[in-house]
């Protein structure tokens, strides 16, 4: 029982339903007013965590808090000065997407993956799921979701383009319905999306965001 509620505990955590503190890494903090802090921040676990905890020093004990609104961008610095990129922004689900609609949920931290006329985003997640084994048996197998969001400059909020959980596409979603509304100002990969040609499904959402930026920028 005791392992059961430890492993239940660890699939919220990561999943980032409770307010969880990691390590302290390196980080840089774009502020909404244009101000930078350098300072050790508090890993990202909780996608929708309201205040980020910092320090101004890696040994430093006083822990300090600043708003999620506040912040306009993390930049989280690696061992070999690579960076990490995180965006609190509005969202769009993808249901809401699917039908064409604009219904904005609550804001959540997003983590950069490409840039371009729009911006690509990939938040993953992953969850413990029981399984059972024989007549009395149980395992605990680790399964990853994947959520790819999209943004444009003059957009108010990310779209949820594509959502993948433990490999496969939910029933109440589609790719070819999503894909194709936010693309659609680009009649062609849009038409392919709505088609699911193949280089144009859930798999290939890489590629048709760098072909949708390239086809911009070519036409700028």
């Amino acid at each position: 029982m005791k392992k059961t509620m430890m492993l239940i505990v660890l699939s919220i955590a990561i999943y980032g339903n409770i307010e969880a503190k990691g390590n302290f890494i390196p980080a840089i903090l774009f502020l909404q007013d244009g101000t930078q802090i350098e300072c050790f921040a508090s890993e990202m676990l909780n996608w929708r965590v309201a205040e980020i905890t910092y320090k101004e020093s890696k040994n430093s004990k006083e822990e300090k808090k600043i708003k999620s609104v506040d912040i306009k961008k993390i930049a989280y610095v690696n061992e070999d000065g690579d960076t990490s990129e995180w965006e609190y922004l509005p969202t769009i689900s993808p249901v809401a997407l699917s039908k064409g609609q604009q219904i904005i949920d609550k804001p959540m931290w997003l983590n950069v993956k490409m840039r371009g006329f729009t911006t690509l985003y990939l938040n993953t997640t992953s969850e413990y799921k029981k399984q059972k084994i024989g007549k009395d048996g149980y395992i605990y197998t680790k399964g990853y979701n994947y959520l790819f969001f999209c943004l444009r400059e003059n957009e108010e909020a990310a779209a949820n383009v594509l959502y993948v959980m433990d490999g496969k596409v939910p029933v109440n979603y589609s790719f070819a319905k999503s894909g194709s509304n936010y693309f659609a100002d680009s009649p062609e990969i849009a038409e392919k999306i709505r088609k699911k040609e193949k280089g144009y499904r859930e798999g290939n959402i890489v590629e048709i965001v760098r072909e949708y930026n390239a086809e911009k920028l070519a036409n700028q």
